[in-house]
């Protein structure tokens, strides 16, 4: 990713399955430093993340991303 550009994540549902399990949903924009909020970015995909707390930490079991349809 070139130095100018930055990420923003943004978590939409967070469900915990138990007390170790959780799945999170929400998108990932990659743009600009300094974008107009109204420019297109130049690039966003919605994720679906697995995560299990091992010895007290949250740890990545599974990630999805999925680059939205554009036509």
């Amino acid at each position: 990713m070139p130095a100018d550009y930055r990420h923003i994540t943004a978590f939409q549902h967070i469900r915990f399955l138990n007390s170790d399990i959780a799945v999170a949903n929400g998108t990932v924009v990659i743009a600009h430093a300094g974008v107009a909020k109204d420019e297109k970015p130049y690039l966003s995909v919605l994720f679906i993340i697995v995560g299990q707390k091992v010895k007290g930490q949250w740890k990545l079991a599974a990630v999805r991303l999925m680059v939205p349809k554009t036509e």
